[in-house]
C-alpha cells in the first residue's frame, strides 16, 4: 500500500468519525469544528486551511503528503488501525543429495550470466519505449496586463506529435493541457518574479521563454508552508515604518488576512522593479526580529547580495 493510499484510508476514517456526511459538502465551519475535535483528542493543532488541503477542498499536487505529525494526529482521531502484514513461513530446506558429477556446467556460474542478460534486455526495452522523442516547437510572450495579479499572454507553435502537450508557466501552478492546433495561451501570475515558461510533454520540455512579472514596489507574502505558493497564500503591501528602513507587519494584520498566527508563518519580501539604466551591484541586508510588546515581525534592511535587473 502506497503512502497516498494509506493517507486516503486514514482520511476516510476521520470523515466517518466526524459524521457530517461527504467531505466534499463540508463548509469552512465544519473544518473549524474538526480542527477543535482533533486538537482535543490528539493534542495537535491542524489548521482549517491544512485540513481543506488534506480532505480535497483545496487543490494540491498529486503527490502531496502532510507532515508525519499531522498524519499521526489524523490516525489517532480517526482511530485508524494499520492492516496486519501476513508473515510468510519459509519452506523447509531440502536435504542435499549426492553431487551431480555428470553435469559439465557449473550452475552457480550460469545464474549471474542469466541475470545480466535479463537486466540488459530490460534496459534496452526501457530505452526504446521511454527515451525522449526529438520534437520542436516555439512559445513566445506577447504582452503582460495588470500588476499582481498580472495576466501574461503567449503565442504557441506546436509540433505534430501524438504525445500530450502541456504548458508549464514556471510558478508551480498546475500544468495546462494544450489542445492540438492551439495557437494562444494565457496565465494569471499572483506573485512577482522571473519565470521560465515551457511547452513540454510529460517527459521533457522542448520550447521555453521567460515571463518577467513586476511588482513595482515592495510587497510581502505570508503562508504556512512554502508549497502553498501559488495555490494558497496571502499578499499585502510592505510599508516602511520611517527613516530607519524597517518593514513591519503585526500578528493582528496577519490574522485579519486569514493566517493562523498560533503556528509558524513563512513571510517573504519581494520587489521586482524595472530599471532604466545599466545594472549595478548593491548590498541588501535583512534582519528579522520579533518585537515582543507589539507581537510584530520587523524586517530591517541590511546584508544580502542582489543583482539589479535590466528591463
Amino acid at each position: 500500500m502506497t503512502k497516498g493510499e494509506r493517507l486516503h484510508k486514514i482520511v476516510k476514517c476521520c470523515e466517518i468519525r466526524f459524521n457530517r456526511g461527504d467531505a466534499a459538502t463540508w463548509k469552512h465551519g465544519d473544518y473549524v469544528d474538526l480542527n477543535r475535535e482533533i486538537q482535543r483528542d490528539a493534542n495537535t493543532n491542524i489548521s482549517p486551511s491544512t485540513l481543506k488541503r488534506i480532505f480535497g477542498k483545496v487543490a494540491v499536487e498529486d503527490d502531496y503528503i502532510p507532515q508525519q505529525a499531522t498524519v499521526d494526529a489524523l490516525k489517532t482521531y480517526g482511530k485508524y488501525v494499520e492492516p496486519e502484514i501476513p508473515q510468510l513461513v519459509p519452506p523447509p530446506l531440502a536435504q542435499p543429495g549426492p553431487p551431480d558429477r555428470t553435469n559439465k556446467f557449473n550452475r552457480s556460474r550460469m545464474l549471474p550470466i542469466m541475470l545480466a542478460v535479463i537486466a540488459l534486455g530490460a534496459a534496452v526495452l526501457t530505452w526504446r519505449f521511454l527515451k525522449p522523442k526529438s520534437i520542436s516547437g516555439k512559445i513566445s510572450i506577447t504582452r503582460i496586463e495588470g500588476h499582481l495579479p498580472a495576466t501574461a499572454f503567449f503565442e504557441l507553435q506546436l509540433p505534430e506529435t501524438s504525445d500530450s502537450l502541456f504548458v508549464n508557466f514556471g510558478d508551480k501552478s498546475p500544468w495546462i493541457y494544450v489542445v492540438p492546433g492551439e495557437k494562444k495561451a494565457a496565465h494569471i501570475y499572483y506573485i512577482p518574479g522571473v519565470f521560465t515558461v515551457s511547452i513540454q510533454t510529460r517527459l521533457q520540455a522542448f520550447a521555453t521563454t521567460t515571463a518577467y512579472i513586476r511588482s513595482d514596489n515592495w510587497i510581502a507574502f505570508g503562508c504556512h508552508r512554502q508549497d502553498d505558493i501559488p495555490v494558497h497564500f496571502y499578499a499585502f503591501p510592505a510599508d516602511r515604518t520611517g527613516s530607519d528602513s524597517l518593514f513591519k507587519f503585526t500578528n493582528n494584520q496577519l490574522s485579519k488576512l486569514g493566517l493562523d498566527t498560533t503556528g509558524p508563518i513563512l513571510t517573504r519580501l519581494n520587489n521586482y522593479t524595472p530599471v532604466a539604466h545599466n545594472s549595478d551591484d548593491f548590498v541588501f541586508e535583512a534582519t528579522f526580529k520579533n518585537a515582543l510588546p507589539e507581537k510584530a515581525f520587523i524586517a530591517g534592511v541590511h546584508n544580502f547580495k542582489f543583482q539589479a535587473a535590466i528591463v
